[in-house]
């Protein structure tokens, strides 16, 4: 049959024709309420806006691009984890420690949302009620723990530059420390992440644009639950703590005109300005911009958000030993050396510029 929808008398629930399908398959329950975005007029309010869906081909199109674009990236950033762990040395050092902390959500995001989206486009609709909770879930667990991961980071770099200023020498925390601060920022992400699972009618997730399960404003009371708290425990705090840094370290001109330090800083800082900067605009093109830009702006923001994880780890590659450990495992040197303990300078995470 073609591809279309017709609407089952005396129930208002439209069910969706897809040309890959012999049968016509209704929206599984809780997921969407079968609106197409064509259907809506300019009365519309932006809660329809927000979970009203494409049209079942365009949905095919996004999802199965998508799936394709976050394999390739969830498979990259793999390797880029790998590579870390593979190096005695790279895995060593306090700050590459933070580093493979912050790849694992990404990977873990990537990965997930390649397969979610394989199974819906496979499907021709959202596979499963569970399938949308996962997929809420490991989106805003990797959002959650990637933003206070990089908050974390800027702290220890911010406590190195004032260290430098006031001549004093910077220890950077033991691997044990960091691991510590790795696993509350991942309890932490845990629990915002299952937010939308406790059944409450304040905070749920839904079809966003009918193409990926967040959590979504649906009235007014959750739109100021959502800004108001919801948005600041997400990421509001971490982007202040991080514009405050940046302001302090400008203002007390903390930051060195050369040397170890200095290229430190700036590496961090560049890995930090990466997860703003390509988050950001993702927030905007889902939440903030439906009564002004069409569809496939969420779509482009769905794209920019998917390619994150390899810029950050092609920006932290860019560290000298991070690397070095990443050509290893992919040319397969690290094989050859295993067994073979790197030498550290009294712990030191810099390298030489």
């Amino acid at each position: 049959p073609r591809g279309g929808s017709r609407e089952c008398r005396g129930t208002g629930r439209r069910t969706v024709i897809l040309p890959w399908n012999t049968a016509p398959q209704a929206p599984a329950m809780g997921l969407s309420d079968g609106t197409l975005r064509a259907e809506l007029d300019e009365s519309a309010t932006r809660f329809e806006l927000l979970s009203a869906s494409p049209s079942p081909h365009v949905q095919f199109i996004v999802w199965v691009t998508w799936s394709a674009l976050a394999g390739v990236v969830g498979i990259l950033t793999l390797i880029f984890f790998l590579g870390i762990l593979s190096s005695s040395k790279a895995r060593g050092r306090s700050f590459n420690v933070y580093v493979l902390f912050i790849s694992f959500p990404d990977m873990f995001f990537s990965i997930g949302c390649s397969v979610t989206c394989g199974l819906n486009a496979a499907a021709g609709q959202y596979y499963s009620e569970r399938g949308c909770s996962f997929q809420t879930f490991y989106t805003i667990f990797a959002f959650t723990a990637n933003a206070w991961l990089n908050a974390v980071i800027v702290r220890q770099v911010h406590t190195m530059l004032r260290s430098s200023h006031q001549r004093r020498r910077y220890k950077p925390p033991p691997i044990k420390v960091v691991c510590g601060h790795a696993a509350i920022v991942y309890s932490y992400a845990v629990f915002i992440a299952s937010m939308t699972l406790w059944g409450t009618s304040l905070h749920r997730h839904t079809n966003a644009r009918g193409l990926a399960c967040l959590p979504l404003e649906h009235n007014l009371q959750s739109s100021l639950f959502f800004w108001l708290c919801y948005f600041w425990l997400l990421m509001g705090i971490p982007l202040v703590y991080v514009t405050y840094v940046l302001f302090d370290v400008k203002r007390r001109g903390l930051l060195p005109p050369g040397g170890r330090t200095r290229s430190v800083a700036i590496f961090f800082a560049r890995i930090t300005f990466v997860f703003v900067l390509m988050w950001l605009p993702t927030m905007v093109a889902i939440y903030m911009a439906n009564r002004i830009t069409g569809f496939w702006f969420g779509f482009i923001g769905g794209i920019w958000s998917h390619l994150q994880p390899i810029v950050s780890a092609g920006v932290a590659c860019m560290k000298k030993d991070i690397g070095e450990a990443v050509l290893n495992f992919v040319t397969c040197r690290w094989c050859g050396a295993v067994g073979r303990r790197d030498t550290m300078v009294d712990g030191y995470d810099m390298d030489e510029d």
